[in-house]
């Protein structure tokens, strides 16, 4: 019987110790499985010569979520793996793994792969750096295998499998010598881990599995059910926010109509201030218009006031103006009549004026007592005008200075 050892993995990159013959195939386990331990078996036929290979591959620690075995620079996804070749079927399963089990906990875990933290890390770059302890590990490998089977322990490879296809799985526990033996014969590979479920609890989780299809089933029937509930909802929702919208629409044209109430009613305060002043004004025209100007004025009052109170700012504008306006003809009238006095009349005030500061009597207005008793009557005259003032008084008294 022959035995050869392989040790394989990724310390900073994919690495390789053995016969080279082998490589390729062992560069296949670098496939980031996401396995704790798992034991591969397999039959292949190397160089045209049979074999029965024995696989113990580490991906991570017991317990962790995921993987984490790093290479030497701290990069994930790495693996580290130990290899039997033997020309022969080993039919204690069981302990074939145990042996290789114990070299890795003996001369892997702590030495060539050490745990930083979560991370169990290899403590070399290269298999070549680590060529006398791969040495030790492979004569003790040697003394084990050698020590720990019988003769019978192994059989001829004649009639065993080696197209591959389906691979059964099996919990390392729960597995028997036979049934290892029939499953590699059948496909000619099997893989072993004492992590996988064994078939109870694969039978408890395939009934877990088709529970949750029926509940599954049953939510999906039900979402389909409220889905179809939900279309009317849907529409009256659909309704309701564009009544909301149109309710919006309403509320701000309502809060524009407020708006401008509130500066309407300012402008009736505003006319309403204007009345009185519009009033007075209106007394002060009767006082200065002729009889029959004033008499129009008097009745038309209450027909302005009306429009100004019903056309607000602007009728009042317009009709200030036309009060300016009429104010500036009544005083181009006055204009008017002053220009019209006789220029004898002008020379005989001016003549008194000049007396009056000089002091001296004109000689042609002392003559007569007739001019006295006039200049007499003047004299009340003009006390009279300095009581009353009028507009129209200045003419009325120049009147009789026009007979002098």
């Amino acid at each position: 019987m022959k035995v050869d050892l392989f040790i394989h993995g990724v310390p900073n990159g994919e690495g390789f110790w053995g016969k080279e013959d082998d490589r390729n195939y062992f560069g296949t386990f670098y496939d980031h499985s996401t396995d704790e331990v798992k034991f591969v078996i397999q039959n292949r036929v190397s160089k045209g010569k049979p074999y029965c290979y024995y696989n113990y591959l580490v991906y991570k620690t017991v317990g962790s979520p995921t993987p984490n075995v790093v290479a030497n620079d701290g990069r994930d996804g790495s693996y580290f793996g130990i290899s039997l070749r033997i020309d022969a079927y080993c039919k204690d399963v069981m302990n074939m793994y145990r042996i290789l089990d114990t070299i890795y906990n003996i001369y892997v875990w702590g030495d060539l792969l050490k745990m930083e933290r979560s991370k169990l890390k290899y403590s070399f770059s290269d298999f070549s750096n680590i060529e006398a302890k791969l040495k030790n590990i492979e004569n003790a490998t040697f003394k084990l295998v050698q020590n720990g089977f019988y003769a019978d322990s192994f059989m001829p490879l004649d009639g065993f499998s080696n197209s591959g296809g389906n691979v059964p799985v099996f919990n390392l526990y729960e597995m028997t010598a036979a049934d290892a033996l029939q499953a590699v014969k059948q496909y000619g590979k099997i893989i072993v881990s004492p992590y996988y479920p064994t078939m109870r609890e694969r039978q408890i989780q395939q009934q877990c599995d088709s529970q949750i299809a029926v509940f599954r089933q049953q939510w999906d029937r039900e979402k389909t059910e409220l889905n179809s509930s939900l279309t009317p909802l849907k529409e009256q929702v659909s309704a309701l926010r564009q009544d909301i919208s149109t309710r919006d629409n309403t509320i701000s044209q309502l809060q524009r109509d407020l708006q401008n109430a509130k500066q309407n009613k300012n402008i009736s305060q505003l006319v309403a201030t204007l009345k009185d002043p519009i009033t007075e004004l209106s007394r002060t025209l009767r006082t200065i218009l002729p009889d029959t100007k004033i008499s129009h004025t008097t009745s038309s009052q209450p027909s302005v006031l009306k429009k100004v109170s019903l056309f607000a700012p602007i009728v009042n504008f317009w009709l200030l103006v036309l009060l300016i306006c009429l104010l500036g003809l009544i005083l181009n009238k006055e204009t008017v009549h002053q220009s019209e006095v006789p220029p004898h009349v002008v020379e005989v005030i001016t003549d008194t004026a000049s007396q009056n500061e000089t002091g001296a009597p004109d000689e042609d207005l002392l003559t007569t007592d007739s001019n006295t008793a006039n200049d007499t009557s003047d004299e009340v005259d003009d006390k009279n005008i300095e009581e009353h003032p009028s507009p129209f008084s200045q003419k009325d008294a120049e009147t009789p200075k026009s007979k002098i």
